[in-house]
């Protein structure tokens, strides 16, 4: 997802909510993503949880899985602001996006 795609800047700029996740993974997460969507709710951010040695593998799996869970839907997940250098690869692998508010104003 590119937040400068006007489509999903619109979404984005309409819904007005970004959820937050983090630690919470594999079925959790699928139930709680599309409890969110039922809702109305069209992102959300997965952190890396700096906290936890696994966070950079856990975290690229969980936005992997989200993206293809809801392909083709208007559901978007992507990561937080990139901090770690060794964060960043991982992202681009799974196709995360940083929803930094910096890049979605208007």
């Amino acid at each position: 997802m590119n937040v400068n795609d006007s489509r999903v800047l619109n979404l984005i700029l309409e819904k007005k909510i970004i959820t937050i996740v983090r630690g919470t993974y594999g079925d959790d997460l699928r139930k709680l993503a599309h409890a969110l969507y039922d809702g109305g709710i069209r992102f959300m951010e997965v952190t890396f949880d700096q906290k936890d040695p696994d966070c950079i593998a856990k975290t690229a799996g969980a936005i992997s899985m989200l993206n293809a869970e809801f392909a083709g839907c208007d559901f978007y997940a992507g990561a937080g602001t990139l901090q770690r250098s060794r964060s960043r690869p991982l992202s681009m692998q799974v196709q995360a996006t940083s929803f930094h508010p910096t890049r979605i104003q208007r």
